[in-house]
């Protein structure tokens, strides 16, 4: 989640994510979670607390929005 890191950027949140998304692919690093210290140990595998190399695609963004809009986006990159 990027959340903590920008706050919540209410309409442009689906565009930021499409375009860290695309970045997180062309450099192959997943960011950390910004201000996460002690995760859940239920958590463990779904959050990171220090940067990751990713090493498969596609990238699956979800985005809900007030009044039931929601929206799922795949981008897949044939490279990862």
């Amino acid at each position: 989640s990027i959340k903590g890191a920008i706050g919540h950027t209410l309409g442009a949140a689906g565009l930021i994510e499409t375009i860290l998304a695309l970045h997180v692919q062309q450099e192959k690093i997943i960011p950390a979670s910004v201000g996460l210290t002690e995760p859940d140990t239920l958590a463990q595998g779904w959050i990171n607390l220090e940067k990751k190399e990713l090493k498969k695609s596609p990238v699956i963004l979800n985005n809900c929005g007030f009044g039931g809009v929601n929206a799922a986006l795949v981008l897949n990159n044939a490279d990862c």
